[in-house]
């Protein structure tokens, strides 16, 4: 037999290559274990790695190259010998075994470990690169012998795309073995600016660097083709422009390398199963029997499972998968390039099983990658509209944005499903013209009754959108009594229009009777959108009130419907402005800070192409968080802003406008700015005469006294007097609660202790029932007696804790540290988790379900402070499952933001 001598020559190393420091001290010293196994696809830079490995350490190597031709016994271990004979060890007496391989295997193994051990001083390394080509039994259990039985001095090191067959687990509670995997070689941020430097003299900002990677995904290889391929043309820094056009050359360079180096090299029957599943963005063993029409699928899983190739679970129970986009996008291209019409046709069964699936959005989806039209349209006309009330209305309405014009006009049922689209994403004045159009067409067209009723209730909206008040509540009543007789899912909507007209009269019992009917009829006719609008609008008057329990306790109620509304299906990217601005308020009244963070951050991306009433919110809560966190500049920033958009729209929003004015007034007198603060509350009083609205007349008549506190104690007993008033007609607790607690503080200025007292302690009750946090640190000050005595009158000794914390201080250094600290938190990432307050720490339910091995370490990444993406490429999951995970974690433990989620998990003992 003539032996190939380059199969012994270890990979020869560029001199700019990146060095993997990380992965080498992974892989231990030479001796530390008996088997180090670096396993991942092609182009993940295994061999590169073990000879970058091999160069660290003081090690004799013995470097062996694997073709298809060694998986024999007689020709692996002539090569093994000969590998050997190479490195220095005499073996030259167990070159007769090999005559009879079958028989003498064992003897050669057990000869060749004698001879390593006969050498203690010298340590060798076995390389065999490309494993995966090897699958005899025979030789596979030879060198389990050997690693089982190998001296001190030995260490086999195994590059291969799929996992051997070895005892690995058995190895690895020994410590016998060290396996990395694909996600282990991924290059991190890093080790891709060492790449784009050393071999090109590049130096690339955050946001391009986050761009390569995620175009790359990491791959060694898909770094390689970026780094020799269009990049070398540019200067030493990179525009938009040129980074963009290198990306796009990349990823088709990327296409090509995955279509010859992984589609090709691949069994037929595992490429035919990639290339079928390819079109789907997921899939699990029924959809690939239903695409293969074969019964063989869970198979094919596990042997892709088995290959480490670019296959990654969506769950912890093995049930869905997706390709990783390298590879699927690779695959497409594929298809596209050498089998369209089969790209066409696997792609319509994927279709067809999720439409019969009932997972719509998926669907879509494809039908959109086909540009199949005529297709889209109808089953948008089918199901459309029963997408937009589960919440999915912007992926139907860039659904929609994609078919021809001219389709859409010619069909009134599409545009009935725009039209919804545009009011459920509140892009209010581009629906009277759409509507007019389309109450001319259903005369020449027949339509359902539904149809038509909803029809009616838009009319009745945009009545309301343009004040016409009366109007709306004649339709919405006329189209409740046509219900009466009907099972159109329509009811909810027509209340919460009720709602709205009540809530922009200031009539909140109403309105809350309106909005409480919405919720319960939404969860009946499964409107998903209704119910989290509804509930957003009724938690508002909550906060108002200042019913924040109450609030909360609704809250948890229905997000758990919320949550489990999707089940496997994906989540719809809506944020309902009024929900998240209720929570944002009433978190950071209670003083829990970072609740409220977690609820504010994502209202930001609203702020781009927002309706005016979504940006007065945003902008309104934005400048309450940073009052109530001392940051008073960037307040009144927030809400000068909030007031230019109700000026521009005064119209259109005033009769949803929150207090921003007086609630500017308060903010300049926490600043010191008394005397502007009093100006504005002046300008304020002349306008309010018209004004009937509880909200902004509380929060005037609260700034009022504020103002006047140890100055005007007969001014401040007036407007506590107005506040009890406005409580109980409005049965607004907060209003109830600021009345006891200014007339205590003007009864103190005027001396009347015996009265002070028991109006301090109506104040605290109300408040301790209600768990308010700030108002009582924002304006309490120095009192004639000991606050903390007050529990002798009733007042909880925690609450008092909680309240007394900084109340009527002036800053001290350290609370301008805080304050600064405070800045901080608003302006980055929410900072590490404080211990939860008194009310969050009783003692919470063992869990009804426990967190899988999976959400475990999700969370143990949270904790330490990973972004989504960060989590993902660590456990090499896609960013949508760790959401996923997130999502689980949340409904296990009952939280409804990453730090109340963390806070929880430490009472519940799952992290520290």
């Amino acid at each position: 037999m003539i032996v190939l001598e380059t199969k012994f020559f270890p990979l020869q190393l560029d001199e700019n290559i990146v060095i993997r420091d990380r992965l080498i001290e992974l892989m231990g010293q030479a001796g530390q274990f008996r088997c180090v196994g670096v396993v991942a696809p092609a182009g993940f830079g295994k061999s590169t790695l073990v000879k970058q490995w091999l160069d660290r350490n003081n090690t004799r190597t013995c470097w062996l190259t694997l073709d298809r031709s060694d998986n024999r016994p007689g020709t692996f271990w002539r090569y093994i010998l000969e590998c050997f004979k190479r490195g220095g060890l005499e073996v030259s007496g167990l070159f007769p075994l090999l005559q009879n391989i079958e028989s003498n295997i064992q003897a050669l193994v057990s000869g060749l470990i004698n001879r390593v051990g006969t050498q203690p001083e010298q340590h060798f390394s076995l390389v065999l690169d490309d494993f995966h080509l090897i699958q005899d039994r025979s030789i596979i259990n030879s060198i389990t012998f050997m690693v089982d039985f190998a001296p001190g001095n030995l260490t086999l090191v195994l590059t291969s795309r799929n996992e051997p067959s070895f005892p690995y687990a058995r190895w690895k509670v020994k410590r016998f073995a060290r396996v990395l995997y694909s996600a282990d070689l991924v290059f991190n941020s890093e080790e891709t600016r060492d790449l784009l430097a050393k071999n090109l003299g590049l130096s690339v900002e955050s946001t391009q660097l986050e761009q390569i990677i995620h175009t790359t995904g990491g791959w060694a290889a898909a770094l390689q083709l970026l780094a020799h391929g269009s990049l070398p043309k540019m200067t030493e820094t990179l525009d938009e422009v040129d980074l963009s056009r290198a990306l796009s050359s990349n990823r088709r360079d990327i296409e090509d390398y995955i279509a010859e180096e992984v589609l090709d090299d691949l069994p037929e029957d595992l490429r035919d199963f990639i290339l079928k599943l390819a079109p789907a963005n997921r899939f699990d063993v029924e959809i690939a029997n239903a695409v293969r029409d074969a019964s063989d699928s869970h198979e094919h899983i596990a042997k892709l499972e088995s290959r480490n190739l670019f296959l990654i679970a969506l769950d912890d129970h093995g049930h869905w998968f997706r390709f990783h986009e390298l590879l699927r996008d690779g695959t497409l291209h594929y298809l596209k390039t050498r089998f369209p019409d089969l790209l066409r046709e696997y792609s319509q069964r994927i279709i067809d099983f999720h439409l019969g699936g009932k997972h719509y959005i998926e669907a879509i989806e494809l039908i959109i990658e086909l540009s199949a039209w005529e297709r889209l349209t109808s089953t948008l006309e089918d199901i459309g509209n029963n997408l937009i009330r589960q919440g999915y209305h912007l992926n139907i309405l860039q659904a929609l944005q994609q078919i021809p014009e001219e389709m859409v006009q010619k069909s009134p049922k599409l545009q009935v499903v725009k039209l919804w689209c545009l009011f459920y994403n509140n892009q209010f004045s581009e629906i009277p013209p759409l509507l007019k159009t389309v109450n001319k067409l259903i005369g020449k067209t027949d339509l359902p009754a539904s149809l038509r009723l909803e029809l009616d209730l838009l009319d009745a909206y945009m009545a309301r959108f343009s004040k016409d008040v009366e109007r709306a509540r004649s339709i919405t009543e006329r189209v409740l009594s046509q219900l009466e007789d009907s099972s159109a899912p329509v009811k909810s909507l027509a209340y919460f229009g009720l709602g709205n007209d009540y809530f922009a009269l200031g009539a909140y019992d109403e309105a809350e009777k309106a909005l409480r009917e919405a919720i319960t009829l939404g969860k009946l006719e499964q409107r998903f959108s209704t119910v989290k609008s509804s509930l957003g609008l009724l938690l508002w008057i909550y906060q108002i009130r200042g019913e924040f329990i109450r609030a909360l306790d609704l809250y948890r109620q229905v997000d758990v419907w919320i949550k489990s509304f999707h089940k496997d299906d994906p989540e719809p990217k809506t944020i309902s402005c009024w929900l998240n601005s209720s929570l944002i308020l009433i978190y950071t009244e209670q003083d829990q800070l970072e609740h409220a963070s977690g609820f504010l951050y994502p209202m930001f991306s609203l702020i781009q192409g927002a309706e005016p009433l979504q940006k007065m919110l945003v902008y309104f809560v934005q400048g309450e968080y940073q009052r109530l966190t001392s940051q008073y500049e960037d307040a009144i920033k927030s809400l000068d802003q909030a007031q230019a958009v109700l000026e521009q729209n005064i119209e259109e929003i005033q009769p949803f406008a929150p207090p921003i004015l007086a609630t500017k007034a308060e903010t300049l007198w926490l600043m010191g700015a008394t005397s502007r603060a009093r100006m504005l509350v002046s300008e304020i009083e002349e306008t309010a005469t018209k004004d009937n609205n509880p909200y902004r007349l509380q929060k005037l008549f609260e700034v009022k006294a504020l103002t006047e506190i140890g100055r005007n104690p007969e001014q401040v007993l007036e407007s506590s007097d107005r506040l009890e008033k406005l409580g109980k007609r409005c049965r607004s607790s907060k209003a109830l609660a600021l009345a006891h607690l200014f007339r205590a503080q003007a009864l103190a200025t005027q001396g009347k202790m015996e009265e002070t007292r028991p109006e301090l302690v109506k104040a605290l009750s109300i408040g301790e029932q209600n768990d308010y946090i700030q108002m009582y640190r924002l304006s309490l000050n120095s009192w004639p007696f000991d606050i903390s005595s007050l529990q002798q009158d009733g007042i909880n000794q925690s609450f008092l804790e909680k309240v007394i914390g900084q109340s009527g201080k002036q800053p001290s250094d350290s609370q301008e540290g805080e304050t600064e600290s405070r800045q901080q938190h608003a302006d980055s990432t929410p900072p590490d988790p404080q211990p939860a307050s008194t009310a969050d720490t009783e003692a919470l339910p063992e869990l009804q379900e426990p967190l899988s091995r999976r959400e475990l370490e999700v969370l143990e990444l949270i904790n330490q402070g990973l972004p989504n993406k960060k989590i993902a490429s660590k456990l090499s999951l896609a960013p949508a499952t760790i959401k996923a995970h997130i999502r689980n974690i949340y409904g296990k433990i009952d939280a409804t933001s990453r730090t109340d989620a963390l806070a929880k998990a430490r009472q519940l003992g799952l992290i520290r």
